[in-house]
C-alpha cells in the first residue's frame, strides 16, 4: 500500500477535516510524512498508532534463517547472532523515535502499540492521555 498516496487522497477528497487515526505497522516504502503533511495541511487532528508485534520489536531469532516477507513473498537468507540482533533492535527504536519526532514536529500524536496490547487500554487510557478520545 502506498500510504502517502492513500492519506493524501483522503485529505483531498474528504468533505471536512476532523480526527484521523492511522493504525499501521508503517512498513510503507514511501513512508508517511507526505500523507501526514496533506492531512495536517487540511486541518485534520492526526493520531498515528504504530502497531508492531512484540517479535518485530525484539525478535527471538538466532542462527541461520530464511526470512520471508509476509506481504511480498520475497525470501532472504540471513545469519543472526547477538550483535546483529542488537543492531536490529537499536534500528527499530531509532525508527520509532524518528517517527515520533516527525509527528511531534507537525503537531500529530504518535503512539507505539504492540499487537499483544489490550485495545480497551489503548483506547480508554493511551488515546485518552493523548487527548484523542474523551
Amino acid at each position: 500500500v502506498d500510504l502517502n498516496a492513500a492519506l493524501t487522497d483522503y485529505a483531498r477528497t474528504a468533505k471536512r477535516p476532523g480526527l484521523c487515526l492511522i493504525v499501521s505497522d508503517l512498513f510503507a516504502p514511501g513512508g508517511i510524512i507526505g500523507g501526514l503533511n496533506a492531512l495536517i495541511g487540511k486541518g485534520y487532528e492526526v493520531g498515528v498508532v504504530h502497531l508492531l508485534s512484540p517479535d518485530e520489536i525484539t525478535p527471538p531469532l538466532a542462527g541461520d534463517l530464511r526470512l520471508i516477507d509476509a506481504e511480498t513473498g520475497a525470501a532472504k537468507e540471513v545469519t543472526i547472532d547477538g550483535a546483529l540482533r542488537d543492531l536490529y533492535i537499536r534500528r527499530v527504536q531509532a525508527w520509532q523515535a524518528d517517527l515520533r519526532a516527525e509527528c511531534r514536529k507537525r503537531g500529530a500524536h504518535y503512539l507505539s502499540v504492540t499487537t499483544d496490547s489490550a485495545w480497551e487500554r489503548v483506547i480508554m487510557t493511551d488515546l485518552r492521555r493523548l487527548g484523542l478520545v474523551r
